[in-house]
């Protein structure tokens, strides 16, 4: 249901390997709003401006590293621990020199509306989607209205046309093995590689 990832730069420090991120407090090293969840994460170079992909980990992978103090001038993977208010990404190896990391992040959530006259700007299909599916979902409250059968499928209709608009893109490859020369093939392009 995410329209758009947010790409935000924060500096990485000489030996240190977890930060803290949270809006206006005093304690989080990276003043800003926390992620909702990192989908990707990369290392970017000053010096040259080549961005080096990080592996984001899940919390099974980073509790499986054995040694999480190792150092490196490349830390390529982290994981993120989205505690609220305050979240906390932890970097690996820990860096022996300062570079940028770059998170793409999911958004924060929905402004809070207060009034009805509160204006809301988001993509085409958002609008429609967030008032039939909160129809749906206020109905149980008010049991004295009936709920017509038409609100709950363009409820579902429009959650269902959001999700398949922003599903990724799978692209389909031969599995190594098959061609017996450890190689990949596209079968949309015809190109080993």
């Amino acid at each position: 249901m995410i329209w758009s990832f947010q790409r935000n730069l924060y500096p990485l420090m000489a030996s240190k390997q977890d930060y803290q991120i949270a809006p206006g407090m005093d304690l989080p090293d990276w003043d800003a709003v926390r992620p909702v969840r990192i989908e990707m994460a990369g290392l970017l170079q000053p010096d040259t401006g080549l961005e080096l992909s990080v592996q984001v980990l899940s919390l099974e992978k980073w509790k499986a590293l054995p040694m999480k103090s190792i150092v490196s001038t490349l830390p390529l993977r982290l994981y993120y621990e989205a505690d609220f208010p305050i979240g906390i990404v932890h970097v690996y190896p820990v860096p022996t020199i300062a570079n940028q990391i770059v998170l793409y992040g999911w958004p924060q959530v929905l402004a809070q509306v207060e009034t009805a006259d509160d204006e809301m700007f988001l993509p085409p299909a958002y609008q429609r989607c967030l008032e039939y599916n909160l129809a749906l979902e206020l109905s149980p409250r008010y049991p004295q209205f009936k709920l017509s059968p038409l609100v709950v499928q363009i409820a579902a209709e429009s959650k269902s046309n959001i999700k398949s608009l922003n599903a990724p893109t799978l692209e389909m490859e031969c599995d190594a093995a098959l061609l017996g020369y450890g190689s990949r093939f596209n079968w949309l392009t015809g190109d080993s590689f």
